[in-house]
């Protein structure tokens, strides 16, 4: 019955089967193991039902079951692909058993963006961007199957969103075919024209790392739930060093917003004539049921007119 089970999943069972032989050959316990994806029906253990679109495999160690999925070109074997998590799966050793495998948790895309001013308000900034879990792996997918040109193309709309006169300076990718390490990109523009004008006032464009979509509440209800795909994090840190002819006129107070469906922290700090900010949004629920969307949505709006807040400076 496991023999018949296994050959309806050409080649990734054939992938689940051999990474499983290799396993055994250097003296571990492995297992192939059949997965019913986020694209189908999930399998009950009370409901006899072959729903199965996927195989994988299994390493016990010390007690704990490691899932691996060699189809995943791009995702470590310390990780999963987000099809594959928090999914009833059966797995085949003596006996096909039934277990659930593990949601990772540790995901997140953190920005780093440092901005160097003159006096005449011309900008150099250099900005860093790593990852963690699922999405190291979308990253180091899009660098090794992305054309050059269009990875240079996407950095260049990513500055002009930033700043409208946005020049590119350089960009390096770190880590690219480096499984143990997450995927970096580092890049360099200057503008010539980087402050917003405001009189005599000048307001510090900032970034949106966030990208928290509006789109999530802008019903007035919901008929299905709103599905995040996952535990995740935005984390944004951005440096503003200011020339001797700018000082922080205006400097928004720091805040945070705890719900059961994510966090939310802004902080900000003007020292040395250097500006620093802080944000940070995380997801804890991976579903907003429909009953909770309207409680959702209010504290949702809060996050968004807080990330309109913007540092202004005065000119000397």
């Amino acid at each position: 019955a496991n023999e018949v089970l296994l050959n309806r999943y050409g080649d990734c069972k054939d992938q689940a089967v051999l990474l499983t032989a290799m396993l055994r050959y250097a003296g571990f316990k492995a297992y192939p193991v059949l997965v019913p994806t986020r694209s189908v029906y999930p399998i009950d253990k009370d409901f006899p039902s072959i729903n199965f679109n996927h195989a994988i495999c299994a390493l016990k160690y010390r007690d704990r079951l490691i899932f691996m999925d060699p189809t995943a070109e791009t995702t470590s074997f310390k990780d999963l692909p987000l099809g594959d998590q928090n999914r009833e799966v059966m797995i085949f050793g003596k006996k096909a058993i039934i277990v659930r495998t593990p949601t990772k948790k540790d995901n997140a895309a953190v920005y780093t963006t440092k901005i160097v001013l003159d006096e005449d308000g011309k900008a150099v900034i250099e900005r860093l961007v790593t990852t963690k879990g699922f999405f190291s792996s979308s990253q180091r997918w899009y660098f090794k199957h992305t054309h050059p040109d269009k990875i240079k193309e996407d950095i260049q709309n990513k500055m002009v969103e930033i700043s409208s006169f946005a020049k590119l300076l350089s960009y390096k990718i770190k880590n690219k075919d480096d499984f143990d390490k997450a995927p970096i990109l580092t890049y360099r523009f200057r503008s010539p024209q980087f402050l917003n004008p405001a009189r005599n006032l000048r307001i510090v464009p900032i970034p949106d790392d966030m990208r928290i979509s509006y789109n999530l509440i802008a019903k007035d209800k919901r008929s299905f739930p709103i599905d995040f795909g996952g535990i995740l994090a935005k984390r944004s840190q951005i440096v503003v060093s200011l020339p001797q002819n700018l000082k922080v006129k205006y400097l928004p107070k720091d805040t945070k917003r705890t719900t059961k469906y994510f966090d939310f922290m802004a902080t900000y700090k003007n020292q040395n004539h250097t500006v620093t900010i802080n944000r940070q949004f995380r997801i804890k629920k991976r579903f907003v049921d429909e009953a909770e969307y309207k409680i959702f949505k209010k504290k949702l709006e809060e996050v968004f007119f807080l990330l309109r807040e913007e540092v202004i400076l005065e000119k000397i």
